[in-house]
């Protein structure tokens, strides 16, 4: 029997902390309208720096970026209260590409 992926991937607070402060480092990750964004190669390498720095698989990292950035624009669009704590880290997506009408 195939064992079926790990739907949660296991970052800790800490980790969550350290990834989106090193994804921060780099704008041509998370900003479409930045002009290396457009660079899949430059994409790439940017995220095998994360990864090593983080020491987890390049996938690891982007997934849960991607998870992490979905749910704070769904927290956004919510415009409700809430005590994620990674909430006011995120703010900084806010300045860039992605525009909602809040």
């Amino acid at each position: 029997m195939t064992q079926r992926p790990t739907r949660f991937l296991n970052f800790t607070n800490e980790e969550d902390i350290n990834l989106i402060n090193l994804v921060k480092q780099y704008r041509s990750l998370y900003d479409v309208y930045e002009k290396e964004h457009k660079d899949l190669m430059v994409r790439n390498q940017l995220w095998h720096d994360v990864a090593r720095i983080m020491e987890r698989d390049v996938s690891d990292c982007k997934k849960r970026w991607r998870s992490m950035k979905d749910t704070y624009y769904r927290q956004k669009r919510t415009k409700t209260r809430t005590n994620w704590v990674l909430m006011n880290r995120l703010q900084f997506l806010d300045a860039v590409g992605k525009s909602y009408d809040w």
